[in-house]
């Protein structure tokens, strides 16, 4: 069989999952360790992709969607802690809900693709994507409405001959200067670090399209990292303040 140059959907969500909690070490433990928040820029853009990714290639759309409102749910409470050291905490929601968000967006987009209706389509691309951004931004989940939106344009921009210059133009929008309010002066220059999020676009045109290993463990695993990781930093945050 001809081996494909590339990674694997695994190798992603490893880059992804690493990347991911080297960012919630700055957040929980070490805040003033400002490399760690850069690396773990590159994390966000990898959720966003694997999501637009596996709207297409589950095979229960359905399942898929409630898997991550499941984990989402679950979810809450250890970022609540991380955030606010509190159970609850109404200003912020987890980075899951903002990729159900996109995945809920995505399911209406292939059904009005399938009506092969290019009015219907168009849209029901405006409406959704507008209100996924306004539903994201009102529920305050994080990434807001311009993480839905880098979702999005993923799925759009999946399998195109102009997919990378696009995608590299919206993430140096969205995530440079939409997203972009935190910044770090290089000499004169003040530079926007969630703009690092855009150097997540080269490991994920390293992807070949296979999965790799993969089985119902690993699958539960990778869902679990998020709230079983950042509920033992929270924690260790807690007790060593």
């Amino acid at each position: 069989m001809e081996q494909r140059r590339g990674i694997s959907g695994f190798t992603l969500k490893l880059i992804a999952v690493v990347t991911m909690f080297i960012d919630h070490l700055g957040v929980t433990l070490f805040p003033g360790v400002l490399w760690l928040r850069c690396v773990g820029r590159l994390a966000f853009p990898i959720f966003a992709f694997q999501i637009a990714e596996g709207a297409v290639r589950t095979r229960d759309f359905k399942k898929y969607l409630i898997r991550l409102a499941v984990f989402a749910v679950i979810a809450e409470v250890p970022f609540n802690l991380m955030c606010a050291h509190s159970v609850t905490y109404p200003y912020g929601q987890n980075v899951i809900w903002t990729l159900l968000i996109a995945l809920a967006v995505i399911g209406c987009v292939r059904w009005a693709e399938q009506r092969e209706n290019t009015a219907l389509l168009a849209l029901v691309w405006a409406g959704l994507a507008v209100g996924g951004y306004l539903l994201a931004e009102w529920a305050m989940t994080d990434y807001g409405g311009w993480g839905v939106i880098t979702v999005l344009v993923f799925y759009a921009c999946r399998e195109k001959k102009w997919g990378l210059p696009a995608e590299i133009a919206a993430m140096a929008a969205i995530h440079g200067f939409a997203l972009g309010s935190a910044h770090v002066m290089l000499g004169s220059v003040r530079f926007p670090v969630q703009a690092l999020a855009v150097l997540g676009l080269i490991p994920i045109h390293l992807y070949h399209g296979r999965q790799g290993p993969h089985n119902r463990v690993l699958q539960i695993a990778f869902y679990a990292f998020y709230p079983v990781h950042i509920l033992i930093l929270a924690l260790i945050a807690m007790y060593i303040r």
